[in-house]
């Protein structure tokens, strides 16, 4: 699995790290931050709000080096059942998921690593481990079967819908992909930063 993860195009994504991590830019850009439907992305500001950063799927594919595919084309989502039957028969012998929620703890150790590094590496998770959304099953399923979904889009629909929603108490989401668009955006002054 290991090796498998290492040589997968989503490797870079789910491994490098920014260069540094400012906590205080993430969390500025994430209170701050609103759906800017003219700009057709989420925009926020960074530096005591002296910079606008602009977020959108092909702001994040190329940040990320996601697996992008010729004139948009990418492949379909599956249904749940498909997923179930990549994952084969799980440990109890019942579907691995309740609802639109896929539980680890039903599945193979092989199974259970990939989604354990899966939501480990995307840090879309608040809550438990063990349950994972049919969107990151999504996400398993397109590195096991070879598929290219869009990521890109996953992530910032992801991120839009729970900025829309957010209030000052929630928890800041995907730190580490933020860093890394403060990171491109702002190039070589980036880690000249001084917060």
């Amino acid at each position: 699995m290991v090796k498998f993860l290492s040589k997968h195009p989503l490797n870079y994504a789910m491994t490098a790290t920014p260069t540094k991590y400012y906590s205080q830019m993430v969390y500025e850009f994430w209170y701050s931050c609103n759906n800017n439907k003219e700009q057709k992305g989420m925009i926020g500001t960074i530096l005591n709000g002296s910079q606008a950063l602009l977020i959108n799927p092909r702001i994040l594919r190329e940040v990320l080096q996601l697996p992008i595919k010729e004139k948009g084309k990418y492949d379909d989502l599956v249904d749940m059942e498909e997923i179930s039957n990549m994952l084969g028969h799980t440990r109890y012998e019942s579907l691995p998921f309740e609802g639109s929620m896929f539980l680890r703890r039903k599945l193979f150790a092989t199974y259970n690593y990939l989604f354990a590094n899966l939501l480990f590496c995307f840090s879309c998770k608040i809550g438990s481990l063990d349950q994972f959304s049919s969107n990151e099953a999504q996400v398993a399923y397109a590195m096991v079967m070879g598929k290219t979904i869009d990521i890109g889009r996953w992530l910032y629909t992801e991120m839009r819908e729970i900025i829309e929603k957010k209030s000052l108490a929630d928890a800041v989401r995907f730190p580490r992909f933020l860093a890394w668009c403060f990171e491109y955006e702002l190039r070589p002054k980036y880690i000249q930063v001084d917060l």
